[in-house]
This record gives structure tokens, C-alpha cells and sequence, in this order.
């Protein structure tokens, strides 16, 4: 609390009548605050799910069927 005192104190009366704005959480100019449309900016990510499903659903399948082998 003394702290806060002692800041207080050492600003002048013309830098205690402007205020803080922070700037650290506002959004850039250029970005639209209304939302991202994540369906035309991640496209590809789709199909990149698929293929790793498919390679996974394979996978999965070898490992069953080699392990019928194995017995």
C-alpha cells in the first residue's frame, strides 16, 4: 500500500487526468471483430483428417490381421 502512495505522489496532476489505455487485448485493425469464417480459412485440415483416419483404419486392420498370423 505504501507503494502505491509513493507512485501516486510522484505523478504530476497532468498525468493523473490522462488515463491508461491498454492496448493488450484489442483487437488489430484489420481483422473484422464480427468472427473468422473457420470453414474457408481451414479448408484442408478436413481432408488431412480423413487421410489420417483412413491410414489409421488400415493400420489398426495390419495389426489385426498380423496378429492372427502370430498365434
Amino acid at each position: 500500500m505504501a507503494k502505491r502512495e509513493r507512485n501516486r505522489r510522484s505523478l504530476s496532476s497532468q498525468q493523473r487526468r490522462t488515463p491508461h489505455v491498454s492496448t493488450r487485448n484489442t483487437p488489430p485493425k484489420n481483422v473484422p471483430s464480427s468472427g473468422v469464417d473457420f470453414g474457408s480459412e481451414y479448408h484442408y485440415v478436413l481432408g488431412d483428417l480423413k487421410r489420417i483416419a483412413i491410414l489409421a483404419a488400415i493400420m489398426f486392420a495390419l495389426l489385426i490381421i498380423l496378429a492372427q498370423f502370430i498365434r
